[in-house]
């Protein structure tokens, strides 16, 4: 199972790791070429590049968003401790203490 997974996400993702590492050496060769004089085939080179990459990270970020809900549901339902210190974690970050009115004054209550 663990091998058909690894060739899923190769076929799916084309290897998210490796080809951003690819994007950013080739960007990385291009600026240093860049820097010599301007060349109009790199600076568009350049620009499909960083749109390129603007994907393969919207991608790594999906696939590591996915992980973590992998995660919260592995544990998540199990370990009811778990679960429960997740939600207080999350709950005291989103409570709002206080907020700045019109008059730019804190208002607590």
């Amino acid at each position: 199972m663990k091998h058909s997974l690894i060739e899923w996400n190769k076929t799916m993702f084309r290897n998210i790791f490796y080809l951003k590492r690819r994007l950013l050496r080739r960007l990385q060769g291009i600026t240093r070429e860049l820097l010599r004089g301007p060349n109009n085939f790199l600076e568009k080179l350049q620009v499909e590049l960083w749109a390129e990459l603007d994907l393969v990270l919207k991608r790594e970020e999906i696939l590591w968003f996915q992980k973590s809900r992998c995660k919260w549901l592995k544990l998540g339902d199990k370990n009811t401790r778990y679960f429960h210190g997740a939600t207080i974690v999350r709950r005291r970050k989103n409570r709002i203490l206080k907020l700045k009115n019109d008059n730019d004054e804190w208002v607590t209550e």
